[in-house]
């Protein structure tokens, strides 16, 4: 089980699986959904990452600037993220072509 560690002001203490480190190597940065803000420091990623030298996956989180805090976030397999773009792309073009017909 992981458990997250959250201070009362919001700061993150990394992931904790009963007391111990989780492993993660950022193998490939792919690109910056949403980066950080003078108000919000963080950058929602998308990565290819390892978990505890797991085979590597696609992970949608939120990382500080120097890569060593994270948030919760959305660790994928390579035909999930397939999945996920097709199911994306049908709902747009579904949602596109009804406005286009109104």
């Amino acid at each position: 089980m992981v458990y997250i560690m959250v201070s009362r002001n919001g700061k993150y203490y990394g992931p904790k699986v009963n007391n111990m480190n989780i492993d993660f190597e950022i193998v490939e940065h792919i690109g910056i959904i949403t980066p950080a803000s003078r108000f919000h420091p963080w950058n929602k990623e998308i990565n290819v990452v390892s978990w505890n030298g797991g085979e590597a996956k696609i992970d949608i989180r939120e990382w500080d600037s120097n890569h060593t805090r994270m948030k919760k976030g959305l660790t994928l397999k390579k035909e999930e993220f397939f999945n996920l773009l097709e199911i994306g792309g049908e709902y747009f073009n579904n949602v596109e072509s009804t406005d286009t017909e109104e």
